[in-house]
Formats: structure tokens, sequence, C-alpha cells
């Protein structure tokens, strides 16, 4: 029997075709050519990637020789402080250097001036980047109009190879969030087709009320990959009514914490949304969410009923909507609320004949209230939990031979019972439209949970852990070198594209030999 599974996360393996591609006028030009300033380019030489896991900084590449080829070829930009895969800080000397401009001289915010920087407008010989010229509304050629900070988000989104961007906190000492929501439009997310994971934490985002960001930051085309959005941090109390945020179709990771919601939106929802149909994870851990406006409980209660996907909302939100008097959880979502439960919370629960509770559920109710009150230890099940995503990263087509490393980390939190399994499940690397399939191989490598390198395939659930002992174990771990090889028999399905998979965890109770 399954006890517990977890659909844990889509991975993204980008194969580069390995083909040469045509060198563009301006592939040579230095970013500080631009006018953007050596400590600016210094921050992006730190905290990017390329392919290899190296920085441009750890290759001894400088701001005076980084070039728009060197953008190109990053598997991670960054104009933030990155720690690890899975966490950015604003950088001070950009986010200074931001709010320290003034228009129509560090940056240009005019109505038409969005419009510069789709694909068609930048690049090219007669493009902005060719020429260093913004030619509309009067401006010319011979102006050489280039402000610096325009002239940096079109060279950020010109990393065509680019999984991860980072923004982290560009416009954070921005105190007027029309200006920062307006600086941050300037970046074109749909030029970048390699895209996986967007970071546009702490920047002063608030309401998002800028129709603009529709068509520029929070667009994607329908080619995109774009499955990870980072939005915490950024004084959101509620996101504007009515705005239409392209870039939410594919999501299933979504970081909202850091702002303290109080009410659901439609545009809150149509983020929220994808989420649980994707089986992914939106975090809303620091919200304050108001039980009393009807809208934000009727969005919420639809989600958190929909068996799917996981939204994490704070204790005092998942009290206050689980006693709502105009809306009610079902049963599988009181459950996977029960460990945020106040004693009030459940006694109202347990007291409200329209509340449909398994008896099940209703002994886990008195199980935790017997924990609030120090009394009582919880009766442990089978439980997984895993958390985190992996990046196998950009990698050409000659190259399927060898084996690649994960650059990012997953964490691992396990209950397992007596005569019990944890065991996962990998399906089919697939191209997003279903063009192309390849079964891969990843490799766990030894750990504080697993004993010897554990290879998980398409054909075969994996043990990963096996309890042979009398009591619970539990598992807690940071699953990092994890490897992908993909064999030889299956190495000329691949092309030159975007794969994903998705791994399933389980805990299961292990069948005796002599069951019949």
């Amino acid at each position: 029997m399954i006890f517990s599974t977890l659909l844990a996360l889509f991975v993204l393996f980008l194969f580069g075709s390995g083909q040469p591609v045509k060198a563009a006028s301006y592939d040579d030009n230095t970013l500080v050519s631009y006018g953007i300033p050596d400590n600016v380019v210094q921050v992006m030489l730190n905290n990017s990637m390329y392919a290899d896991g190296q920085s441009p900084t750890q290759k001894g590449q400088t701001p005076d020789q980084f070039t728009i080829k060197n953008v190109t070829q990053l598997t991670t930009i960054s104009l933030a402080n990155r720690m690890g895969a899975s966490h950015s800080t604003a950088n001070s000397t950009v986010a200074d250097w931001v709010a320290s401009g003034t228009a129509n001289s560090l940056y240009d915010i005019s109505a038409n001036v969005y419009a510069q920087n789709t694909e068609d407008k930048v690049t090219g010989d007669s493009g902005s980047l060719a020429t260093k010229a913004l030619v509309f509304d009067g401006h010319t050629l011979t102006d050489q109009y280039h402000p610096a900070f325009n002239m940096l988000m079109q060279i950020v989104a010109s990393a065509n190879n680019a999984t991860t961007v980072d923004l982290t906190g560009v416009t954070s000492e921005v105190t007027d969030t029309t200006l920062a929501q307006s600086l941050i439009s300037l970046f074109q997310t749909p030029r970048l087709t390699s895209i996986n994971k967007l970071l546009l934490g702490d920047n002063n985002l608030t309401d998002a009320s800028l129709y603009i960001m529709g068509q520029t930051v929070m667009n994607v085309t329908d080619a995109q990959n774009l499955t990870s959005l980072d939005l915490s941090n950024n004084h959101i109390t509620q996101l504007a009514w009515g705005r239409n945020f392209p870039i939410t179709q594919k999501l299933t990771d979504l970081n909202m914490s850091g702002n303290s919601v109080k009410k659901i939106t439609d545009t809150l929802d149509h983020f929220l949304q994808p989420i649980v149909n994707h089986y992914g994870t939106a975090d809303l851990s620091t919200s304050d969410l108001d039980a009393g406006d009807w809208n934000t409980i009727d969005y919420i209660v639809s989600l958190l009923n929909i068996s799917s996907g996981v939204i994490k909302l704070s204790d005092s939100s998942i009290n206050a909507v689980a006693t709502s008097n105009t809306h009610k959880l079902n049963n599988q979502a009181i459950q996977n609320a029960i460990p945020q439960l106040t004693d009030a919370t459940i006694d109202d629960l347990l007291n409200d004949s329209s509340v449909k509770l398994s008896d099940t559920t209703k002994a886990k109710l008195q199980d935790q209230k017997a924990i609030n009150q120090g009394g009582g230890t919880s009766t442990a099940e089978n439980s997984v939990a895993v958390s985190g995503e992996l990046d196998f990263g950009t990698n050409v087509l000659n190259s399927l031979d060898s084996s690649f490393t994960a650059k990012d980390s997953l964490t691992l939190n396990a209950t397992i019972l007596p005569g019990s399994q944890l065991t996962a499940t990998m399906d089919d690397w697939k191209v997003q439209d279903g063009s192309s399939s390849f079964k891969g191989n990843i490799i766990f490598p030894a750990n504080s949970a697993f004993s010897g390198n554990t290879n998980l395939n398409a054909d075969t659930p994996a043990v990963l852990y096996t309890n042979n002992g009398s009591d619970p174990e539990k598992l807690s771990s940071t699953l990092t070198g994890l490897t992908l090889k993909i064999p030889e028999d299956q190495r000329s399905a691949v092309r030159a594209k975007s794969y994903q998979t998705s791994i399933t965890w389980h805990v299961d109770a292990q069948q005796s030999a002599n069951q019949q």
C-alpha cells in the first residue's frame, strides 16, 4: 500500500545542438562599452555560471573583456548574490546603482521604449546591440541614445542558453513601486528560449499593477518552459485585479514567501491554478489571509480542496480558512492542514456537522489536539516529503556518453515504519510537446540516508531505503551530487531540445513473501 506519494520535481535538461552559431556583429562588444559600470559587470561575473558549473570570475574573466558572446554562453545569469541554487539576496552594488539613476540618463521608461526590447529591435546588424542606439520618439541613430540600464536588460535577455535568470533585488532600493515595476518591465522574458526559472524577489513590486508587465517580464511564448517563479519579499498584500500574466501557464513552483498576502484576487488565482494542476508547490507561508473577504475564501478553499499540488499557508491563515462560515474545506484538505491547526480550530471542525470528516481524520484531529496540549505523542505514519529542483545544465549532443551532474539539491524528509520501503519511480524524459523522449538513469550517491549508490530508471521502482528494524525510522537528508546517464541504446532518440521528467516518491509497506 502506498501511504504517501509526492510528485517531487520537474527536471529540465537542455541539449544544445553542438552546431556553430553564426556570429553576430556585436558578439565581441564588451558590456562596459554600453555604459554599464565595471563593478556592476563584476557582480554578474561573480554570480553567473557556465554549463561546467564555473562562474566567469572563476574562469579568470574580467569586466573589461566580458562580451555579449560570453553572456550567450551562460546557463545561469545573475545580478544578485547567489547562495547556492535556491537562495539569492539583493546585491547592494547593483541596487544602489539602479536607485541612484535618473530618467533619460541611466534609464528610460517612457511609454514607447518597451517596444524597443523585442528580439527584432535588439538583435541583427541594425539592432540596438549592434548600433548602441535606441531609435524611437525622435531619437536617431546618430544620437547614440542608449541608457545603460535599458541596455543591461537587453543584454541579460540575450542569454539564450540560460535556464536560470536571477534579478533578485535589482530594484530593491527603488522606493516608488511604480518606478520599480516600470524598471523591471524593461526585461523581456520571451527572448530567453531556454529559461526555466526566473527570480524576481525583493524588487518592491507590491501589487504588480503595471499592465506592461504582462507584455514583458511576466510574459512567455508557448514554446518556452518557464516552470519556476520567485516573487518573494516584494511587499505584496494583494495582486491587482484583472491582470493577464502569461508567465503563469506552466508554473510548478511559485515562491511568495516574505509577503503578507491578505487577499487573493483573480490574478493571484491565475498563478495558483497551474500550481495545483501541475502537482507543484506555492509558498504563501507568510500570508495573513482575510477569511472574511468572500473572493479570498472562495479562491483559496477551491484550490485547497483540489487533491493535487501543495499551497503552503501560514498557521494563522490556514486556521482562519478552516473555520470559515461560508466555505468548507473537504476531508483531504483538512488532513493536509492538521499539523498547523489549533485546539480551537480542531474543536470547531469536530463540532461542525456541515464538515464531512472521516473517522481517520477525526482521530488525527484528536491526536493533534493532544500534541498541542503536550499530553500525547503522534501515532507514527509512513510519510515522505521532497522539495527542491534539479538542473542538469546545457549540453551538446556529442557528449551524450558523459555523466551529467545536477547543480542543485533535493531535501528529503521521510518517516518509514518497520517493514516499509522508500521507493522512487521516474518517468521518461520528454520534450514539452511530446515530439521526443528517452529513458535515462539518475544515480543517487551514497549519503546519510542511503548506504550505497542507487540507480533510478524509467522501467522499475528504485528501493532507496528499507526499514528492517522494529521502530519507525526518520530520514532527513540533503541529496546532492545526483548524476544523469543516458544509456547507449537511448542516445539516438535525443534531439537538440529541452527535456523534463518527474519523479514520484512512495513509502510502501512490503508484501510478505507468502501473502496470497
